[in-house]
């Protein structure tokens, strides 16, 4: 890639122009001297700047300009005095003849020149009239060091995971700066990639970051530096990435959303509440565009209210509002509307009545209800508007029927909420938690699944393995019906990518594009063509899945071509195929999801 080089001019170190007037005859001149009689012929002078700044090397002049009074039409002679070893003086020239007005004093500071400040004179005669002075004051000083520095297009970048992003570098060198530069970009997190592409290996002018981004990469904002070194010099530029959720599908109680590849939003499915934000209360069986607007990244969906968050970090919702589960006032809202006017949100989640949502510093914030403590205050009150949650560094979090589960960026799992079903992987199914407490010592957790109206948790480690605990009735755990009070590792495998589970059912997606599912089959929900239980995890028909989520009985799920196919309950028409059949197996005519 050709690109032009930057120009880089050499910096000259001038003071404001000032102008002095000096007068040579009667009564006239900064310095004292002979006072001419009345009626004498006389000259006026000035002298602008007053003052020159100079580096070995450089030069630099002032101007003289006569205003001659009186008749006067006589030569001037000019001369300085009191310049420092190594500064030399010319003026051109050095005698204003009869009828001319100026002359410009130049002075050139040699290499050698001695360092200081001084107080020059320059002096000008003229027959018939005594000498006049001015002071020129000079100042010398070392010569700016050779130096580069880094100019970053842009020192924020916005990425979703699972994308990428490119920021444009500039370097500006300084005080005739020529050596070569080493270019580099120290501080991307796990699954974050920065590679460089300069326009000159060895001695850069221009270069890009190009940031290509895993699934799984920590939301919220990470700090990179871009570092320069050359010989002893080291430069730097901070680049601060925020991350976003990347969530492009989502299931409800009965309805779905999804993010298409131009960044519209669709909703499709129950809609009594207002929930698919299309402004009424229609049921709708096929994908309708929400708005215009293409800067969705993730959407997120509970019992009857949705939550959509925007690359600019806003926060929005529609639906019931009946617990202040929307964060706003009202008691429902058929449009999405927006929470508040933070524009640092990265992160949602939702449970059957609650929000869950995390800012770029990975503060968590709840809302809604509150009757198990599932929003995790540490109380069972309602709360109507986004309150914070203890402690810091979520990256993660997801809601259930009334509990809810969040990783840190440390791996470390925390569960709050119900534990009717064990949910709380405390190893008993005792009472209800209203604040976040850990599950196990393990630090190596990636994601979680707390699903629409169910009652287990799903979970995948950073070494693939595969685990659950919480409500196994209907064999949504694939443990044969064994109950798990703490977190249980759910198959041998370790090449587990993505999970989500829902009410009495669970989706498991492998590496390659595999699909597994365990739990109960009714309208055909887990995507195998018959409705029986299944207390193990079996293959799903088909291959090239991508990603996966459920709703309350239904499945959504893309495929590697960004096709979205749907499964399960279709008695609103959740699964957005055209029709309101009970239960459905196929792709979505002509949709297209949100996946690179």
């Amino acid at each position: 890639m050709d690109v032009p080089a930057t120009m880089v001019r050499k910096a000259t170190w001038r003071l404001p122009l000032l102008a002095l007037a000096l007068v040579l005859g009667a009564g006239c001149g900064d310095d004292e001297g002979p006072t001419e009689p009345p009626g004498t012929i006389s000259v006026n002078f000035a002298l602008s700047p007053t003052s020159v700044s100079l580096v070995p090397g450089e030069r630099d002049s002032a101007t003289i300009t006569l205003t001659r009074g009186n008749g006067f039409n006589g030569a001037v002679a000019l001369s300085l005095e009191g310049a420092p070893a190594g500064v030399t003086a010319t003026f051109s020239p050095a005698t204003i003849p009869a009828g001319a007005t100026t002359s410009t004093l130049t002075l050139s500071a040699a290499a050698d020149a001695e360092m200081g400040s001084y107080q020059l004179t320059v002096r000008a005669r003229a027959d018939g009239m005594s000498d006049r002075t001015a002071t020129l004051s000079l100042t010398i000083s070392p010569a700016p060091t050779p130096d580069f520095r880094i100019v970053l297009e842009s020192g924020r970048a916005s990425v979703i995971q699972g994308r990428g992003a490119r920021v444009g570098i500039t370097i500006e060198r300084l005080n005739g700066f020529d050596g070569p530069i080493d270019l580099s970009v120290d501080g991307a997190p796990a699954g974050m990639f920065a590679t460089l592409e300069e326009d000159d290996e060895a001695n850069p002018t221009n270069a890009e970051v190009f940031l290509s981004l895993g699934q799984h990469v920590h939301v919220g904002d990470h700090r990179l530096t871009v570092r320069g070194v050359s010989g002893g010099l080291t430069r730097t530029a901070e680049l601060v990435v925020r991350v976003f959720q990347s969530r492009p599908v989502a299931g409800a109680w009965s309805y779905s959303l999804a993010i298409a590849d131009d960044g519209t939003l669709w909703s499709w499915g129950r809609n009594e509440h207002g929930q698919l934000g299309l402004g009424d209360t229609t049921d709708r069986n096929a994908p309708v565009r929400v708005s215009a607007e293409t800067t969705w990244v993730a959407v997120a969906g509970g019992y009857a209210h949705s939550i959509a968050l925007k690359s600019d970090g806003s926060l929005w919702v529609a639906g019931d509002n009946g617990y202040g589960q929307l964060g706003i006032p009202g008691e429902q809202h058929s449009t999405f509307q927006r929470v508040g006017t933070d524009n640092d949100w990265v992160a949602i989640g939702a449970g059957d009545d609650f929000t869950l949502a995390i800012k770029a510093d990975r503060t968590l914030w709840t809302w809604g209800r509150n009757r198990f403590g599932q929003l995790g205050r540490g109380d069972a009150a309602v709360e109507e508007v986004p309150a914070q949650v203890a402690g810091s560094g979520w990256v993660l979090a997801a809601g259930g029927a009334d509990h809810a589960v969040a990783i840190k960026e440390d791996g470390s799992l925390w569960a709050w909420g119900v534990n009717t079903y064990g949910q709380l992987g405390n190893g008993t199914r005792q009472g209800y938690v209203s604040q976040p407490q850990r599950v196990g010592a393990e630090d190596d957790w990636l994601l979680a699944s707390a699903g629409v109206n169910g009652g287990a948790i799903v979970a995948i480690k950073t070494d693939g393995t595969l685990w659950g605990w919480g409500r196994n009735i209907s064999g949504e755990l694939g443990l044969n019906g064994e109950e798990a009070l703490i977190p249980r590792k759910l198959s041998p495998a370790t090449d587990w990518v993505d999970v989500a589970t829902g009410s009495g059912f669970t989706i498991a997606l492998e590496a390659g594009g595999i699909l597994w599912a365990s739990g109960a089959n009714a309208r055909g929900k887990l995507g195998i063509p018959d409705e029986s239980n299944y207390y193990e995890f079996t293959r799903v028909p088909g291959s090239g899945w991508l990603y996966v989520a459920t709703g309350d009985s239904h499945a959504l799920v893309i495929t590697e071509e960004g096709a979205l196919y749907s499964w399960g309950s279709n008695q609103f028409g959740e699964l957005g195929q055209g029709t309101s059949d009970i239960q459905g197996n196929g792709p979505v005519p002509g949709f297209k999801a949100r996946w690179p």
